[in-house]
Parts: C-alpha cells; sequence; structure tokens
C-alpha cells in the first residue's frame, strides 16, 4: 500500500498497525487484518474506496508520527478532479 516517502526505512504496515488500523473498513476496502500495509477488496470496493481509506491511512500515521506515506499504487483514469476529506463518513 504505502512506503515511508523519507527513506527512514520506517514500516508503512507497522506505523498503520501502531495506529489500531488493522481492520478498518470504507465501504467495500478494508486495511488487511493480519497485514495492514495491504488492502483489501472485500465487498465490491470502488476505486474511490481504495483510496479514500489509503489517504485516511496515511493521514493517521502523518498525525502521530509525523511520518509521509507514500503510495504505491498506481490510480488509473482521471483523477483530476479527486477531493481527500480524510474522513471516512464521506463517501
Amino acid at each position: 500500500m504505502r512506503r515511508d516517502a523519507s527513506g527512514r526505512g520506517h514500516s508503512g504496515g507497522i506505523l498503520i498497525e501502531q495506529c489500531g488500523l488493522k481492520g478498518t473498513r470504507f465501504g467495500g476496502a478494508m486495511i488487511g487484518a493480519r497485514h495492514a500495509n495491504f488492502l483489501l477488496n472485500v465487498r465490491g470496493a470502488t476505486a474511490s474506496d481504495i483510496r479514500r481509506l489509503a489517504e485516511h491511512a496515511s493521514r493517521q500515521v502523518h498525525d502521530r508520527f509525523g511520518v509521509q506515506l507514500e503510495e504505491e499504487a498506481l490510480y488509473l483514469g482521471d483523477w483530476s478532479q479527486w477531493q481527500t476529506t480524510g474522513d471516512l463518513s464521506h463517501s
């Protein structure tokens, strides 16, 4: 899912886990319960579900540890109108 953009060697999965996000769901997407660096499609997740959940995890890690995680996934299509809310209550 994500890696430490600073190159300081922080494991994205461990940082996400330390934020208590294992098993967190949004729409059909879920942060892996076994390994927090995996986003799973558990119920027909949309690309927006996946992206919103990834950005939520990244924001939580940054707020708690001051570490900026970098996306390892490549999103296809036009995302120019994408707006990040960081709030999983909005779909």
